[in-house]
């Protein structure tokens, strides 16, 4: 699993301060002023439909790949702003606040991981934003892992052609652990894209995302999935711990409420995935906590390991909401719907946000 707390780059000196070494090295300009620190390859593009080659595609993801894995290493926190988008990029953020504050340790401890294989999901596309996804097997040097395998799954988007190619989410990343085997690849045209769907085949699939955080949702509120439901039992559906804590439950006097919500970076993403449909998105979980009690609030302090967030600032707050994320993809089957993402039971936070609250006399502030 890829730890959420590889991103960025904050140094501790003799002193104890944190110092956040910011460089950009390697960033090439293409055509309508794109650039990337990945290079040429994350802003090259065909000038009409379907835009990007599939050779391009790969091309851009190994570039991408190449340079966030000496991001990762050399914790360079410019580059990660520029290769990452959507809530990967939230996620940056949050794992280097959670460094700061020291509530995580720093994972790659071995150097970059070069790609030994990589296979590609292309649609064709006639508009933008673009988007393909990649299955990626890399080992570190010295090392090589079993072919068909994956280390992870990148789903990069580009949002116009002045901008370039950027890894927008995660399926999932078992950093240097050995990886598990690969999903089905998809079946092609001579071309390399996808073999297209229909429109109402399209549309059907793009809706799973959103069927899924409805699926959720149930769960949190009932304690237990649907009893109708299309999809199928597995780790990502009834072995979630979201029953653990019910919608609307009370505990040491907070009282919890939850929401899901389907794609909020821009997907559904559908893919052909051996004969069948793959729609993937984040699904976001908002976890919302308030005082049962009243005139009390939360206090924030910064740099204190049991806090209420790495990214909230100091201060006090009468209602605090984390955001966690489900990077998952939604596999149709004849025996209906299969669900898969991250080797976890668990979204990663990648927010914390709250409302400020005014502690006067007589409020009690609990940290």
């Amino acid at each position: 699993m890829r730890d959420r707390g590889v991103a960025l780059l904050a140094a501790w000196t003799a002193t104890g301060a944190v110092v956040l070494v910011c460089w950009l090295s390697g960033a090439a300009g293409g055509a309508n002023g794109c650039s990337s620190p990945a290079g040429p390859a994350a802003c090259a593009r065909l000038t009409s439909a379907p835009f990007v080659s599939a050779s391009q595609a790969r091309q851009a993801m190994t570039a991408l790949w190449n340079a966030r894995e000496r991001a990762d290493a050399a914790r360079n926190v410019n580059a990660l702003d520029q290769i990452d988008t959507g809530t990967e990029l939230l996620g940056d953020h949050y794992a280097l606040d959670s460094l700061i504050c020291g509530c995580s340790t720093w994972y790659w401890t071995k150097g970059t991981r070069r790609i030994e294989s990589l296979n590609l999901f292309l649609p064709r596309q006639a508009h933008y934003p673009l988007f393909f996804m990649a299955g990626v097997l890399a080992a570190p040097k010295g090392e090589t892992e079993p072919a068909g395998t994956a280390t992870a799954y990148m789903l990069a988007t580009r949002a116009a052609p002045d901008s370039p190619w950027r890894i927008a989410m995660q399926i999932f990343d078992v950093g240097y652990q050995s990886p598990p085997p690969a999903i089905a690849t998809p079946a092609v045209d001579p071309a390399g894209y996808d073999l297209a769907a229909s429109p109402s085949e399209l549309k059907a699939a793009a809706k799973w995302p959103s069927m899924l955080a409805a699926y959720y949702q149930h769960i949190k509120n009932a304690g237990v999935p649907p009893a109708q439901s299309p999809f199928l039992p597995g780790i990502q559906t009834t072995g979630t711990d979201l029953a653990l804590n019910r919608e609307g439950s009370v505990s040491d006097g907070i009282l919890h409420r939850y929401e899901f919500v389907a794609a909020p970076s821009g997907g559904p993403w559908v893919f052909e995935e051996n004969g069948s449909l793959m729609s993937c998105a984040d699904i976001n979980e908002y976890s919302t906590t308030t005082w049962a009690r009243p005139n009390t609030v939360f206090q924030q302090i910064d740099g204190t390991k049991p806090n209420w967030g790495p990214d909230l600032n100091s201060g006090f707050y009468s209602k605090i909401v984390t955001t966690f994320e489900r990077a998952v993809c939604v596999v149709h089957t004849p025996a209906g719907l299969v669900v898969w993402g991250a080797n976890s039971t668990s979204g990663y936070p990648i927010h914390d946000g709250g409302v400020p609250a005014n502690a006067g006399p007589g409020t009690t502030r609990v940290l």
